[in-house]
């Protein structure tokens, strides 16, 4: 562990005892001096110090070896492919090749998609340095916290894919600093500011932690190779979220999430579902569409079924037609208790293949279930009315971690302010009408504008 605060590093045994400290002043040679990174290599860590200008590089037991004076500070370092890479204070560019000497040369470049996205939306850009972490293949992944955005680079630095990160939370966490830059001016924001997210670390098992500090949850799990994300909720702990607030460092193995902490190291057991891919969320039209709108809603709620009724033929066929994707993401509200089984009806139907029929059916028979006592048999009676195997409803609600699915939609909407419900955002952004039909015209003026900026290469879905 790097103790960022008091400029050393803690070794700890198999049952999370420190064994051992190193680096701190008066310990000899290797005295590390603010210092900000730490990268594992085999039998030896690489310690970033950026008060001191250099790379230091220590056994796995303590012991100093070398120091590697460099050309410009460092911020952060990884190693792939047998290759030092390291960001550096003060540079254009994600991340450099160090050399034997410390010398230093461009291994990544900021994608131009991105540098134009920072042009495009200079109120929200800060400074912030990249954050790095190895690839498998011997490639990198970098997170870029000024605009919210993960590249992924082949072993020789050439950008593969570019993604933001996914709505609404990099929205709501961009809408928080503009309001910041706003109350407090850009510069002043600019100094003050964390970044947006805390840390990218990768798993064992090849997937991608990004540390966030929302109130919901700890963070994001990313499958580099499908770009599908979900958020993690916060344990039940009562500790975690100021843990979380002055963290510096965490990883995951397993089911153990490991945070670094002011000065203390924890470790957290957190439930992780093996199976990556996102909320299964009803949606219409093409994945690769030029918009994406998101609607958040609750099939016991009077103003949902009245959008759905007033709108939703006119957005399908707005999907259809490939101007937008259109997802389903689900808010069941506190007071409608029969509201959570209806969501979870949606999401087992869904895996069946059937999503959007079930979606429409349950707002078209809502008296009869919300009536109904038990409602289960009539979501059954519904899944059957559509060729499906209505038993497996109960089934799949026991087994497959629908609940979990459940609070990670409302999770989503919490991180983006929601309250209430229905609520729609094209884009990230919410859009507000005053009918169903004030909505599908601003949608079909809104989707009918030239994208302002260049796409990005790919997108988180």
């Amino acid at each position: 562990m790097l103790d960022e605060g008091n400029d050393h590093l803690v070794r700890f045994d198999s049952t999370l005892s420190a064994a051992r400290t190193f680096g701190r002043s008066g310990q000899g040679p290797g005295e590390i001096e603010f210092a900000q990174d730490l990268a594992l290599d085999g039998d030896r860590l690489i310690v970033a110090e950026t008060g001191n200008g250099r790379l230091s590089i220590f056994g796995t037991s303590g012991v100093f070896r070398a120091t590697l004076p460099m050309s410009q500070p460092p911020r952060h370092v990884a190693t792939t492919g047998g290759t030092v890479i390291a960001t550096v204070t003060l540079a254009g560019d994600y991340a450099y090749r160090v050399g034997p000497g410390g010398t230093i040369s461009p291994h990544a470049e900021t994608p131009p998609a991105l540098r134009r996205l920072a042009r495009s939306d200079s109120a929200t850009y800060l400074p912030a340095g990249p954050f790095i972490a190895p690839a498998p293949d011997g490639g990198l992944y970098v997170l870029d916290p000024s605009v919210l955005a993960l590249s992924s680079f082949d072993r020789n630095g050439e950008v593969t894919s570019t993604r933001l990160l996914p709505e609404p939370f990099r929205s709501s966490l961009l809408e928080k600093r503009r309001r910041r830059a706003k109350a407090w001016g850009a510069r002043a924001a600019a100094f003050v500011d964390t970044p947006a997210t805390k840390r990218i670390s990768a798993s064992p098992d090849g997937r991608l932690l990004l540390l966030f500090p929302l109130p919901e949850h700890w963070g994001l799990l990313i499958d580099p190779s499908s770009g599908s994300a979900r958020p993690l909720p916060l344990p039940t702990d009562p500790r975690m979220p100021d843990i979380l607030y002055a963290a510096t460092d965490a990883s995951l193995v397993g089911e153990r999430l490991f945070v670094t902490s002011g000065s203390q190291l924890y470790a957290f057991r957190v439930a992780v579902d093996n199976a990556l891919a996102p909320s299964p969320t009803v949606g219409w039209g093409p994945a690769d569409a030029p918009h994406r709108l998101v609607v958040f809603s609750d099939y016991q709620c009077a103003a949902c079924a009245l959008l759905e009724r007033g709108a939703g033929p006119e957005l399908r066929a707005l999907a259809e037609s490939g101007r937008m994707r259109v997802e389903l993401r689900h808010f069941p509200l506190a007071g409608h208790r029969r509201a959570a089984g209806a969501a979870a009806a949606s999401i087992c139907v869904g895996r069946q293949g059937a999503g959007q029929a079930m979606h429409e059916a349950l707002f078209r028979t809502t008296v009869g279930w919300t009536a109904a006592a038990p409602s289960g048999p009539w979501f059954e009676h519904l899944a059957d009315s559509l060729g499906l195997d209505g038993p497996e409803l109960s089934r799949c609600s026991e087994r497959d971690n629908v609940a979990g699915l459940l609070a990670a939609d409302l999770a989503i909407g919490r991180a983006a302010g929601l309250i209430g419900v229905p609520a729609v955002f094209l884009d990230g952004r919410l859009v507000t009408f005053r009918s169903p039909a004030d909505l599908v015209r601003r949608l079909e003026r809104m989707t009918s504008e030239p994208v302002s900026m260049h796409p990005i290469a790919e997108r988180v879905p």
